[in-house]
């Protein structure tokens, strides 16, 4: 028996190292096959099926890898590097669960991984738990106080906990060890722009551009910079690079991109990108384009088309995911106000540029007719579902908890319609003791097509009371009156500190004091 064992030893070591010699040389295939062969002779080896699931993620076979991974931890619940493999892998599948059950249970044996520490923390701020995750940032700067990446993260941490006080000493501190770190000054930047001080803001992104002329996010940030302060010319510009940042992807399409060549006659496409809100303020430049005599087709969002197609300035609406071909120029969106050289003074305001559907309109008449009551419209949340963790990050400052409209809702006289569809009304069950806000039934936005009910109760409404989603636009576009709450800091399409918008003629806006003070606006 002794000498079988010994041989079986033997015989594991000769494939183990053979497996490892292959796995240095790139032949992952014959480095599997020395490695199962190695766990024929030793089933209990877990650093066998460790390399033989570096082997798979070298080839990109993360399931393979993943049982591999899983493997060794049953044969050693403590094998760090197999739960840090896993958390990495779950994490770059945002199976964040998952990744930081993994990642914790790497801290609990190792409290001072930084590889573990950091992660948490950045799928912290990716969930928006930015308390957490600065809790994981300051462990990782406290234990390794010289690492650049984690004293950034720590400050990034710092701003979305709205320390921004501590966020600049901080940066300041780095830029003092680092004078020439193109991400300290573009934060650096940022934070001056979220809080108004835009001239300082736009130095940091020109210094950062004197090295660095392609650094797209310090472009980015000069184009939010000038339309923020109302320079649009020189925004419009700017915002161009939006195209070259990792969330953004150019239409490709066979046919030139209208750039100001005279439209009569000719045929414009017009392809809308990002929000639903921004399709629905700048639908108003497809108007230019009518006038100046080109047949219009535009492609927009599906929930849009049904309400687009009532614009008489559109000859056809498809939705994005339709071909055409059949066409002169096109355009995406967004790209209209740098082409038609759009400055404060020139915004197109032809209000009305959106329609309600007469048909609905009588169909709502009966429910506000006898209304003898302010009828008020409310939205109190965005879509929370964007897909990178900084436009949800952005949602969630916009957005606002129901129950602070009780003060509203209980002025005598007032009541309160909820506008509020898909995300958001789960926060309707609690309210029911606050105050009283009427609703409509799952139907609604649905049969008619989505926003159609909407748009037609508008018209009956006083007024429309909304943080800044697409609802803000579609009143807006509609022409009715509408106050819009603006956190701080605000979207750049609003500017700073006023109280119109040249956007809306109907619009009020009314702002934060102070980043997170709902109250206040209430």
């Amino acid at each position: 028996c002794a000498t079988w064992a010994m041989a079986s030893e033997n015989n594991f070591f000769i494939h183990f190292n053979a497996g490892n010699e292959h796995m240095r040389s790139g032949n992952y295939q014959q480095a599997h096959h020395e490695y199962d062969q190695a766990l024929d002779a030793n089933p209990a080896s877990a650093i066998t099926y460790f390399n033989n699931g570096i082997a798979y993620l070298c080839q990109n076979d993360t399931t393979s890898a993943l049982t591999c991974f899983q493997h060794s931890i049953s044969l050693e619940p403590t094998y760090t590097k197999a739960h840090l493999q896993m958390g990495k892998i779950y994490q770059e599948r945002n199976e964040y669960k998952h990744a930081l059950l993994h990642f914790t249970k790497v801290l609990a044996i190792d409290p001072k991984n930084v590889d573990a520490l950091e992660r948490c923390g950045k799928i912290c701020m990716e969930q928006n738990n930015a308390v957490e995750a600065l809790a994981y940032f300051q462990r990782a700067t406290t234990l390794y106080p010289h690492e650049s990446s984690l004293a950034i993260s720590y400050a990034n941490a710092l701003v979305a906990n709205h320390r921004s006080s501590e966020a600049f000493a901080k940066y300041q501190d780095l830029l003092q060890q680092f004078p020439h770190n193109e991400t300290i000054l573009y934060n650096i930047g940022y934070l001056y722009k979220c809080m108004g001080k835009i001239d300082t803001a736009l130095h940091y992104y020109r210094q950062i551009l004197e090295h660095n002329p392609n650094h797209v996010e310090a472009h980015f940030g000069l184009a939010m910079s000038y339309l923020l302060t109302g320079s649009l010319l020189e925004g419009w510009k700017e915002y161009e690079y939006r195209w070259q940042r990792n969330n953004m992807t150019p239409r490709v399409l066979a046919k030139p991109q209208w750039s100001g060549e005279p439209l009569q006659g000719k045929t414009l496409f017009i392809h809308a990108e990002q929000g639903l809100g921004d399709t629905l303020q700048f639908i108003r430049y497809a108007k230019l384009a009518k006038t100046a005599g080109a047949t219009v087709i535009a492609a927009v969002q599906k929930p849009l088309v049904t309400l687009l197609s009532r614009c008489p300035y559109l000859d056809r609406v498809i939705s994005l995911e339709q071909k055409i071909t059949n066409f002169d120029y096109h355009i995406p969106l967004m790209s209209m106000p740098l082409v038609c050289q759009t400055e404060l003074n020139s915004i197109p305001t032809d209000i009305p540029y959106l329609y309600a559907d007469e048909q609905l309109m009588q169909y709502w008449e009966p429910a506000f007719k006898n209304e003898q009551t302010l009828t008020i419209g409310i939205c109190w949340q965005g879509n929370p579902n964007y897909s990178t963790a900084s436009l949800r990050r952005t949602v969630a400052a916009k957005s606002m908890p129901l129950h602070l409209f009780a003060p509203l809702a209980n002025i005598p006289g007032v009541r309160l319609y909820s506008l509020q569809r898909t995300s958001g009304t789960e926060q309707l069950a609690e309210i029911n003791d606050l105050f009283e806000l009427y609703t409509f039934d799952d139907s609604f936005d649905v049969e008619h097509g989505r926003f159609m009910d909407t748009t037609a109760v508008m018209k009956h409404l006083d007024l429309v009371i909304t943080v800044d989603t697409a609802t803000c636009h579609l009143a807006g576009g509609l022409g009715i009156p509408v106050w819009l709450m603006l956190p701080t800091p605000p979207d750049w399409r609003w500017m700073l500190e006023r109280s119109d918008t040249p956007w809306y003629p109907t619009m009020q806006l009314f702002r934060q004091p102070e980043s997170g003070d709902w109250e206040s606006v209430i």
